[in-house]
This record gives C-alpha cells, structure tokens and sequence, in this order.
C-alpha cells in the first residue's frame, strides 16, 4: 500500500484506497514524546468533516534492531472518494507531536507534509440528453480517452434506471465507466452520435447534449477491401471488380427496410477519397503519373448535379457531398493503371465527418489495384518430365485436332502447370508487382514429329551434361517467334496472355535480324590437314548453328576451295636435267653395234641405235655417224621422256639415261657412244622446257577451285567448333583437297585456302517480343530468368507514365534477378506503375 517515504511528488492513488501516514521518532527523543496525531488536508483544506488521529507514543516501534534506530509511528486511512465536482484531488497530511518538558509542562511540536497524493476516480459517470429536447439520451455510444489512449471499449448510456456495484442507481441516459490510474479523461463521440454541446467537462461526474445523425452504408460495392483488376475494361461500372472505374452508390442503412426513405434529394452524404498508400507503409502510391487514366473522385457524369467534389491535394485526397435522389446517391472513383495503389472511400451521415476529426466514418471501402494476366506454355515431350507438375498432367494425343481451341476437346491442352519451385516463385512475382499470373494451357507436342527441322540436337552439341546422345531441344534465331508444326496458341484472353515457348537451349543471332543474310560473316582461312575444325567463337565471336536461315537453310554456306598454291612457287616448278650412264658387256665383233638408251627409272619404253661396220679388213671400225633416222629415234626417245609430266614430277624431272652395249674393242665403239650421248645432250638441251606441275594446278597452271556441299565436308560438330573432314577426290576424278593439303609447299602437296559465310550465333538464357516469350529451362536460375524475359516482356509496349526499372539505357526490367533472387525496389515500381491493358 502507498506510503510517504518512497516517491517524489504526488502519489497517484485511487479513491478508497488504503495508505500509510508515519510519524518517525529519534530514538533521543522517544522518552519525551507523549503522543502524535495525524491531520488530513484535501488540496490545502482539512477534510470536511475533519480526518485526523491522535496516537499514543507507546504505539511506536522500532522498524530495525539497532539500538539508535528511531521510533516510527503508524496510521492507516483510506483515500476519500472524489467529489463529483472535481476530477481528482491533492491529499497530504501533518504531523503534530506532544512532547513533555522537564519541568513537567507540554507542548507541541508540528512537521509539515513531504508526501502528497493525488487521488484519482475509479469511476466516472457521462450524462447525455438530447440536444432537441432535453430527454434522456437512451443508448448514446461514446469513447472514454486518457492520455491520447482510449480507455475500455466503446460505452453505451443506460437505456432505463440501472444500479451500479455500489447499489446506487445510475439514471436512464448515463453511463458509468472505469478510469485508468491518470489525471483526467476526455469523451469522444462513436458514429454516427455526436455530442451538439458539452455542458461539464472537467469533473467526474460530465454532462452533454448529443444529436444523432443518420448512418450512411454503401449499396455498391459493399464496404470491405476488394481485389479491383484494373487492366481491364470496365465490366458491370466496375463493382464487380473488373477496371480501373468504379461506380459507387450510397444510402441511408435501413432504408432497404423502410417505407419511406430518408435519403432523398436533400438528404447528403458525405465522403471522403483517399489514395494510397502512404509513404512509410510496405508498398507507396506509384509514382505513376497518367493523365488519361489519374487517380481521382469524379462526378457520376458530366451532366451530374448531385455531387460536389473537392480535390484537397492532386490525384491523393478528395472531399465531397453527395445528395441522394431516390434515396441513392452516385460518385466515381478513377483507380488508375498501376498495380498495388489502394483507393479508400469514407462516408458519413454527419454534417462534420469532414470538419471535426473526432468524428469517425460509418463505413469504409477500400480498393486494392491488381491486373491479372494470363500464360501459356508449349512444350515439347521430350522436356515435359521437368517442366510440367506430374499431378495433372495428360497424355500427347498426336492424332488429336489442333484447331480445336476448346481445353475439353483438344487433348493437347493439359491443365499441368509449372513445377512448384517455377510455380511459386511466379506467384511471388506477382505479389510483389500486384499481378494474377493465370496459368490458361499447356501444350506438349511430339518433339521427334513436330519440331521444326534442326531443333533437335545431341546433348554433345552444346556440351551439355548427360548422355551425349540424348536430344535436346533448341531453338533459334529464325524460329523461336514460332510455334510447332500443327500446334496453336488458345489464346482465350487476347491482348493478355503471355506465349512461352520453352527450350533446352536457345541460339540466337549474333546480329538479330529476319533477314538471315544481313546476319552473315565471311570466313576466309587456310587449312593444313584434311581433317579439323573452325573454332567459331575465336573466328566469328559466335556460335554455329544448323539451318538457322530464314527459309531453314543452313548455317553455313557451300563451301569454296582452292589450292593455295602458284605455279612460280618452288614446288611447282621444274628444270628438267639429264645424266647419262654407260653399261658395257664383252661382246664379240660383229657386222652391227647396239646402243640401248634406257630410261632408267621411268616406265617408258627403250631406244635402240644401230650403228654399221665396214670388215673390208682387219682395221674396219663401226661408223660413229648418226642418220637421219637414228636421230630421228633419239629426237622420239626425249620427246617421250620429256611428253608426261607426271612421270616427270615423280623423278623431280631429273632424268637419267643408261647406255647399254658392247665394249669397246677397238673397233671404233668408244665413238659411237659418244655420238650417242653427245646427240642426246643436244636434242634434250633443244628440247627440254621449264615446266610448273602440282596436283593442285589445273591444265592452265591456276590453282584448282571447287565448290562443295555443308552436308560433304562437314563432320559431327558442336556450336562452338564446327568440324570439317576434306574430301580425298573430286568428282572429276582428280585428287581431292583431301589428298593434296598440307603445311608445305611440295610438288603434290599444299594448304588449301576454303570460304564460306556464317552466320554466327550467341547462346540466350531466353528472349522476349511482348507476349512472345522463349524460355529456356535451367533447374538453377531458370525461374529467376523466366521472371526477367516476363518483366522485358511487359516492358515492350511504350509507356510514357510508367516509372524507370533503374538499370539504365542499356539494361532491361528485371537486371536485377541475375545476382539476386529479389526484385530491386526500382523494378518493383516500375513493374507496379506498367499499364497492362494490352500486352
């Protein structure tokens, strides 16, 4: 219980309760104090009756065992109760003390008080009578506020005579109420009462006048909070939820029940229109700044005359009245485009709704702007099994209509949506940007039948992980805009549904362009070996894809080879050179001499001259003289060597010649050779010729060139390395550039120079044209992707009132999403402030 020792300033107690006055006593003085008495002040005045206690000092006691500790007097009273005409009061008290003198006379002694108390109501009372009469005002409802704190709940006055806990009778029209433990209260009015005139305002016991205004519902749309879609066009004025216009209707409550209504032509409500949200809450009104579409109270026409609307501050608040002709009465409320800005409506019956903050709405209705957009996904078998949730998910029914648009009786629709992971992380997307994302179909075509010619390929074509052998599905630069062979989109809400066309892998264009020529690079390179590849990033900063052309051609032209070689390169040019050699065996003397000129190395035929000798005697010899016709054999014999140049080219050209025949004998045989050789010298000399010969020279000395098809040199590639394989023989018959390629210029061999054009492709984590989406699957940050080419996708149409997404002239909405799994705030608003109507 309170005490006078523990605090400074005034106590705060309530009436009744019980405190503790002491009177301490040095021990010094004990023997000479006879007695003490307590006198009890109310704000300075005793106590009427007086409250006051004289206590014996026997009564004193020690409250510690110290021999020098003082004697404390005690006295115990309970705190009056507040009288009615005030709101509390101060309570202290004196002390007085008797002491005895030696001499055996009295006196006394007085300490004031250094404890005060303020004693506080446990009760209070509110009486109310009506302002037109002055009756008792059965059933008013109020709210008791201290300290800026409402107290309890909403009271109500007694509807007849009612005894309270003390058995005292609280009359009909007043209300009795707890009070908290603080200095006074103060009395605000619950709608739609109102207090016409406080007549006591500072006591426990308070008197007023209140009115009662009528009580204003909303007919349509009813109060609450509604999800409005505001990217549609307006549907039934908007009170269904759909657009970004909503007709409000107002009325008096428990007019729908009465004869007569009491909303008519000169009945007014009054409302107000708040846009939000504020700054400060989770989510701030978008800085969306539309006039075609602003976030304002309207009149219910242009011709209307039963509403006037004040803008208080532009595009946030308004204020106005409404009169209610045949009892209903009508106002606009333009919600604007963008996703997650609230419209608060507030309405009143009471004439001071919009003057006196104390008086509060009778009901309220709150817009939430959201925009709902829909998705399909196409699919290929192959990829189903990862993409598509298996709960629901329905055969492929290839044989199955493809022009039916209806999900009942086209099989190829499936309800199967995203897997959850894919799934949820949309939804967040979409909580965050305000935005329903409405899965609408699946369609899940036969990849081996339907997919557009190239757009299977090996894992090992991108060097993805897995069975190198297995398919994948690729997209690319001339068909990802493209649907399937025989598949089509439902499109059952045209203008807002997303199109995803989803892909293991995407390769677009280097240079994006429809014109697959505008596209190409030129290649100009020099092989060494029959066999290779081009590495297509180091060449073309890019990536090779299979007929990727407009029309499906190729992804790399026919391709042109020549030799790279001249016939002035050493290795094509030839000198021809003669050695001659003699091979002579014993023979006998006879009427004729043969010299054999052998070609040695060469598959050509010999040459036999004859020479003839005289035997008149002992001393005939063989004439050395060559005729006419044995030049003539040896003019054939050279013409013969020197006429094939391939055999040539395979000594070097560097012929040798062995003389075959006799021993000389001294006959004159020494001379005949001589004659031979010194002939062949000389025709040969005459005869021979410079030459240039190389297999890779045609007829007329210039490198040979040739065309030859992808499809013929071209062996298993991947998009980063296209692998060529030359081939060993032309369809002429001649070597190939297969058989002559080489590093070094050599009579049969050469590098080869071969040309084509490319187009270069890089590889895209997916791309975005508005509602045509190619997304391509990854388990780790697919979602996160999908998210962005969805943001980029939106982003398309131009939006002069929507916000920036922060990333700068070069980056795109949802930048953000590529080292995050959030959304930066500049995106947010952006993909908040973007005007869906149409995608």
């Amino acid at each position: 219980m309170p005490d006078d020792s523990t605090h400074d300033g005034p106590i705060k107690i309530y009436e009744g309760a019980s405190l503790t006055a002491k009177a301490p006593i040095p021990s010094s003085d004990a023997e000479f104090v006879e007695e003490v008495t307590f006198k009890f002040f109310q704000d300075g005045e005793p106590f009427d009756p007086p409250i006051e206690k004289t206590v014996p000092a026997s009564e004193g006691k020690t409250e510690s065992g110290s021999s020098d500790a003082p004697v404390v007097i005690k006295y115990e009273v309970r705190a009056p109760v507040v009288p009615d005409d005030k709101d509390s009061y101060l309570l202290d008290y004196h002390v007085f003390y008797k002491v005895k003198n030696e001499d055996g006379t009295t006196e006394q002694h007085q300490n004031l008080s250094i404890r005060k108390f303020e004693v506080l109501p446990r009760t209070a009372q509110l009486k109310v009578t009506w302002e037109k009469d002055g009756e008792p005002f059965h059933n008013f409802q109020f709210n008791v506020f201290q300290g800026g704190e409402q107290v309890g709940q909403t009271q109500t006055t007694f509807a007849k005579d009612t005894k309270n806990s003390k058995d005292e009778t609280v009359p009909a029209g007043t209300a009795e109420f707890n009070l908290g433990l603080r200095s006074g209260f103060r009395i605000v009015q619950e709608g739609p009462f109102e207090i016409a005139e406080h007549i006591t305002t500072t006591t426990r016991k308070r008197e007023l006048k209140g009115d009662l205004k009528f009580r204003a519902v909303f007919i349509a749309p009813k109060k609450g909070t509604i999800q409005q879609y505001v990217n549609y066009d307006v549907e039934n004025q908007g009170q269904s939820g759909i657009g970004h216009e909503v007709l409000i209707e107002v009325g008096v409550d428990g007019d729908d029940d009465r004869a007569v209504k009491i909303g008519n032509e000169n009945t007014e409500i009054n409302f107000r229109v708040t846009y939000g949200p504020e700054e400060g809450e989770a989510v701030a009104k978008s800085k969306r700044e539309d006039a075609d579409h602003p976030t304002k109270a309207l009149k219910a026409n242009e011709s209307d005359t039963t509403a006037t609307i004040e803008e208080k501050t532009a595009n946030t608040k308004y204020e106005g009245k409404v009169t209610l002709p045949g009892g209903i009465g009508r106002f606009k409320v333009g919600l604007g485009k963008a996703g997650g800005d609230t419209c608060t409506v507030e309405i009143a019956g009471s004439d001071k709704f919009l003057t006196d903050d104390s008086i509060t709405s009778d009901q309220t209705l709150k817009f939430e702007n959201w925009r709902r957009v829909h998705y399909e996904l196409m699919v290929p078998d192959t990829m189903q099994d990862k993409v598509l949730a298996p709960a629901r998910r329905t055969p492929v029914d290839t044989t199955a209509s493809t022009t039916d648009t209806t999900d009942d009786k086209d099989s190829q629709h499936t309800s199967s949506d995203f897997i959850p992971s894919v799934g949820r992380k949309l939804q967040t997307l979409g909580r965050e940007l305000f935005i329903e994302l409405v899965h609408d179909a699946s369609h899940v075509f036969d990849a081996m039948e339907k997919a557009d010619h190239g757009t299977l390929a090996p894992r090992k074509f991108l060097n993805l992980p897995g069975d190198p052998d297995t398919p994948i599905y690729i997209l690319s630069g001339r068909n990802w805009r493209n649907v399937p062979e025989g598949q089509t989109w439902l499109d059952k809400h045209p203008g807002k549904t997303l199109q995803i066309h989803i892909c293991d892998a995407l390769l677009k264009w280097r240079t994006d362009t429809e014109d697959e020529q505008v596209g190409t690079k030129d290649f100009s390179g020099t092989l060494t070996e029959a066999t290779g590849f081009v590495n297509m990033l180091e060449k073309f900063e890019g990536l090779f894809m299979p007929f990727s052309g407009d029309d499906g051609g190729e992804g790399i032209t026919d391709a042109t080879w020549s030799a790279d070689i001249s016939k002035d390169d050493d290795g094509c040019k030839y000198t021809p050179e003669l050695e001659i050699e003699e091979a002579r065996h014993e023979a006998g003397v006879s009427g004729e001499l043969l010299v054999v000129l052998d070609p040695d190395d060469l598959p050509l035929p010999a040459a036999t001259i004859t020479f003839n000798r005289s035997i008149n005697d002992d001393e005939s010899a063989y004439e050395a003289e060559l005729g006419d016709a044995e030049t003539s054999k040896i003019q054939s014999f050279i013409d013969s060597l020197l006429g094939d140049r391939d055999l040539l080219c395979e000594v070097d050209a560097k012929i040798k010649i062995i003389l075959e025949g006799d021993q000389d004998t001294g006959h004159g045989e020494d001379e005949c050779y001589t004659a031979v050789k010194s002939k062949l010298e000389e025709l040969f000399d005459a005869t021979k010729e410079e030459f240039s010969h190389h297999p890779g020279l045609d007829n007329e000395g210039e490198p040979r060139t040739e065309t030859l098809p992808l499809r013929e040199i071209t062996a298993p590639s991947t998009a980063k390395e296209w692998h060529f394989q030359l081939p060993v023989s032309s369809s002429d018959g001649k070597p190939g550039p297969g058989a002559i390629v080489g590093e070094e210029k050599t009579p049969d061999k050469c590098p080869v120079k071969i040309e084509f054009a490319v187009q270069p492709h890089e590889a895209s984590p997916g791309e975005s044209e508005g509602r045509n989406i190619a997304f391509v699957w990854d388990g780790s940050k697919g979602a996160n992707q999908l998210l962005r080419l969805i943001l980029q996708g939106l982003n398309v149409r131009e939006d002069d009132a929507c916000s920036d997404h922060g990333h700068g002239d070069d980056g795109t909405p949802g930048d953000c999403l590529e080292d995050s799994n959030a959304l930066c705030t500049d995106c947010i608003e952006h993909g908040r402030s973007r005007n869906l109507t149409s995608l």
